[in-house]
């Protein structure tokens, strides 16, 4: 009970006008991430805008820089809004997975043995059964139930480990595919750990989670509090942009390249629809 009222009633049963839906990831995942990225963006922005701030000495109507209590304030937005954030970016992997899944039946050398082998140790191990638990099952039944692509990927773990969603990609048939650069893997290992921080222990980077973090990136910050400056989140929905549409385009070119020949325009365009990748901020995307 919270206020003398169930959790439960504090929860809106429709959602809100602008919010993004599961729909939206799985029509076109790389589009509703970027969506939810600009959305953060614009929310710190906002706070920043707002927020108190110091009088400037040269003009008493004219404010400057924002106050210390302020400074504190947006900290916790931007801690909120970056866990926030890397979950609705599992979400875009998740589905994106799924949703070449679900495609699938349009690559010509697709090898569906070899694809479970490579993403699920198990498989082997249960002479070529795949495991799903009877809960992903039970809780995907209803008139609104989910995709084949989109259970087995609920079921897969390692998410959240850049190297493993690059063995998911391949494991497609596309070998000599990297979805994830050097780079982006680098980024993406730290910003991991920064979530798993924020949400696990209290926005401190412990001792063992700084040597985590490949290349000592984080090794300074052992045993310190998660303090971002105000333009973190700006800057990281910039470089999200570049990633997921490197990435994707990646993704789009080789599956384009291993389609079979006899596939209609129409399904072909779906495809490349699926695989789209636009935003509110264009310029980003360059």
């Amino acid at each position: 009970m919270i206020g003398e009222k169930p959790i439960k009633e504090y929860l809106f049963l429709n959602e809100a006008e602008g919010h993004l839906k599961h729909e939206d990831y799985i029509n076109c995942p790389a589009t509703a991430f970027l969506k939810f990225c600009m959305n953060a963006k614009d929310s710190i922005e906002h706070c920043k805008s707002n927020f108190p701030r110091y009088p400037d000495p040269e003009s008493p109507e004219a404010y400057n820089k924002l106050t210390k209590e302020s400074h504190v304030m947006i900290q916790i937005f931007l801690n909120s809004i970056l866990a926030s954030l890397m979950g609705h970016f599992e979400t875009y992997q998740k589905y994106l997975f799924a949703g070449v899944f679900e495609r699938s039946v349009y690559l010509k050398d697709f090898n569906g043995d070899k694809f479970f082998r490579n993403v699920d140790s198990r498989y082997k191990d249960n002479e070529g059964v795949v495991q799903i638990g009877s809960n992903h099952l039970l809780a995907y039944r209803g008139e609104d139930s989910a995709s084949t692509g989109v259970i087995l990927a609920d079921t897969l773990k390692g998410w959240h480990t850049p190297d493993q969603v690059n063995k998911y990609i391949k494991a497609f048939g596309f070998d000599n595919l990297n979805f994830y650069s050097s780079e982006d893997i680098e980024d993406l290992e730290c910003l991991w750990q920064l979530r798993h921080s924020i949400v696990h222990t209290a926005g401190t980077i412990t001792r063992p989670d700084a040597l985590k973090v490949k290349k000592n990136q984080l090794s300074k910050f052992s045993g310190k509090n998660i303090v971002l400056t105000n333009k973190f989140i700006y800057e990281l929905s910039k470089r999200m942009h570049r990633l997921v549409k490197s990435a994707n385009n990646r993704l789009e070119e080789k599956f384009i390249q291993n389609i079979k020949d006899d596939i209609s325009d129409s399904e072909k365009e779906k495809i490349i629809d699926f695989f789209k990748v636009d935003s509110t901020n264009p310029k980003w995307l360059q």
